[in-house]
């Protein structure tokens, strides 16, 4: 009896065991399948100014998500983060900023998950952490690499910019040939943060990392032209606290990107074509003139504008709100250039129509073009409309009535379209005339016939 009393209860209390593991596990389904009912989504985006020149960027999702994966290029300078199961509920994808060297962000759904993209003027020290809901981006402009004024940079001013920079490593470097025959340099780095300067400097291109350990292995010159690439030398040396990779092109018609990914930095070389050269050319310089030199003193703008009329035998009207003087002197620059230069400095535009151009301040320019635009409008509702008719065979007209409808002129200003049985013989005219039978009054078709 004791047994089976023994027996009895331990079987109840694994029936009992049974029943609470049963409930717990209800529960904790209930639970992740609530969890999984509520996608999380980014709902605003904030800039707020901290010490010094310094931002920070906050992201603020409807719930709790991980650290995002994080990249960065350094030519376009951007910041990439990448978070995987995550949507967005920002009204626009595009948002422009234009303050503390963020031009704007780009928020973008894609492959399950959400990318944002930070276009920024130049690259600058950065981090990422997250805060429950919130994941904040500061940047630190006091690290700034200015490219265009590093080599004018005094020593102590690198060591004092160097100092702000963690210690950080380059693990390896190397090179591969890619599938288009472009050369491929990647840079191992043990900081996935890391900030490199890159410019192109007397036909190479040069990647300078401060405050960087360089194994010995690595500082040495490279002879990669049997890879048949773009790239003829790699160089990796150390300059004080600093490590510069020097890349050599093959020949000047090289165009080049780095992006980073983790740890690792890829710059990409390849071939350009002549017409690709060209446009490069046009955009670091779009001025083609003739070259002129000017030296004036306190002279009126008019006066100069006559000057350059004279020179490149275009015709230049000035605005009557074209005044002031001004002192200039420029030595062999492409007219075009000294015009704009000169504009630029006064506040005033140009027009070109032809061999004719208007000179007027800026607002003026603008104001005209509106009046332009609104009187192109105005000309085109009045443009007198055009009667055709059609003949249709083997055809309903109710059918060609609701063709007709798709032609984008349809539905403007005077167009209307009715129909009608008869003799499917249509006829197109203003207004709401209708024919003896089809399609009666295709009220302006614009230019059909």
């Amino acid at each position: 009896m004791n047994i089976k009393q023994g027996g009895f209860c331990m079987s109840f209390l694994k029936q009992g065991s049974l029943l609470r593991v049963l409930a717990i596990s209800t529960l904790l389904f209930g639970q992740v399948s609530l969890l999984a009912a509520q996608e999380i989504a980014l709902s605003s985006v904030n800039l707020n100014a901290l010490s010094g020149d310094n931002l920070q960027l906050t992201f603020e999702m409807t719930g709790n998500v991980a650290k995002p994966k994080v990249f960065h290029t350094d030519n376009p300078a951007k910041i990439v983060l990448d978070f995987p199961g995550v949507k967005s509920a920002l009204k626009k994808k595009k948002n422009i900023i234009n303050a503390g060297g963020i031009n704007s962000y780009i928020a973008v759904q894609a492959d399950g998950r959400l990318r944002v993209v930070i276009n920024l003027v130049k690259l600058v020290n950065y981090d990422v952490k997250v805060q429950g809901k919130r994941v904040i981006v500061a940047l630190h402009s006091s690290g700034r690499i200015v490219r265009d004024s590093h080599e004018k940079l005094t020593k102590k001013t690198l060591n004092q910019f160097a100092a702000l920079i963690p210690e950080q490593a380059i693990n390896k470097i190397d090179f591969r040939r890619g599938k288009k025959g472009e050369g491929h340099l990647l840079i191992f780095l043990s900081n996935p943060n890391t900030v490199v300067n890159t410019q192109e400097k007397s036909g190479k291109i040069e990647l300078t990392f401060l405050n960087t350990e360089l194994p010995q292995a690595y500082a040495k010159k490279m002879d990669v032209l049997d890879f048949a690439t773009p790239v003829s030398i790699i160089e990796a040396k150390k300059v004080g606290t600093k490590v510069k990779v020097l890349i050599t092109p093959v020949n000047k018609d090289f165009g080049y990107s780095t992006f980073q990914t983790d740890g690792l930095l890829t710059v990409e070389v390849r071939a350009i074509t002549t017409a690709e050269e060209e446009e490069k050319r046009k955009k670091k310089f779009p001025y083609s003139g003739e070259r002129l030199s000017l030296n004036f003193q306190d002279i009126e703008i008019r006066s100069v504008l006559q000057v350059l009329a004279v020179f490149t035998d275009l015709n230049i009207v000035a605005s009557d709100a074209v005044t002031g003087n001004i002192t200039l002197r420029m030595n062999d620059v492409p007219w075009d250039q000294a015009l704009d230069l000169i504009l630029k400095s006064k506040g005033l535009a140009k027009r070109e129509s032809g061999n004719v151009i208007l000179v007027a301040p800026t607002a003026e320019i603008l104001k005209l073009e509106e009046e332009e635009l609104e009187s192109q409008k105005v000309a085109k509702r009045l443009e007198p409309l055009k009667t055709e008719y059609i003949q249709i065979n083997y055809a309903k007209a109710e059918n060609f009535r609701n063709i007709l409808f798709g032609v984008s002129s349809i539905g403007a200003d005077g167009c209307s379209v009715t129909s009608g049985s008869g003799n499917n013989n249509s006829r197109g005219g203003s207004g709401g005339g209708s024919s003896s039978g089809g399609i009666g009054g295709i009220g302006g078709i614009g230019g059909i016939g």
